[in-house]
């Protein structure tokens, strides 16, 4: 699955994603890679490590670590509770980051592009599309008023 979103200013993003196949990301099995105009990054699972692999613009490798798989998510939220700070991926970021992921799905399930206003998070002039970005609930469980 390709998925490319166009945001204001010119700035663009492009999704792929090959995970399910029967050849990995770049030699990863498991993980995701970032390409950026100064170079990439690759972070998942290789010979049933965890790590990431730091590359410049031409392909060099800058930095690589290997290890264990961290549990810097639980470590972080636990952190978070405790001292009351804002976690690494604050709700907020995460929203906005799985909001690209729901947007390709619903463009999958239409079968056509949409304009997504991030303002109210609507998606003006189709119905259909516009429907999908809530869950409908059963009758015994409610929506709460104004949401």
């Amino acid at each position: 699955m390709n998925m490319s979103f166009d945001f204001d200013g010119g700035n663009g993003l492009i999704w792929e994603m090959r995970i399910w196949h029967d050849y990995g990301l770049e030699g990863i099995d498991n993980g995701v890679a970032v390409y950026g105009t100064d170079g990439f990054l690759h972070i998942g699972r290789w010979n049933r490590h965890w790590g990431y692999r730091h590359f410049d613009k031409t392909g060099k490798l800058v930095t690589e670590h290997e290890g264990t798989e961290p549990d810097f998510h639980m470590r972080n939220f636990v952190e978070c509770v405790i001292s009351r700070g804002r976690p690494n991926c604050d709700i907020e970021i995460g929203h906005h980051s799985c909001s690209l992921c729901h947007l390709g799905n619903i463009v999958d399930r239409t079968g056509r592009n949409v304009s997504f206003n991030t303002a109210n998070e609507t998606i003006p002039g189709d119905a259909e599309a516009l429907a999908m970005l809530k869950r409908k609930y059963r009758n015994h469980w409610a929506t709460p008023k104004g949401v």
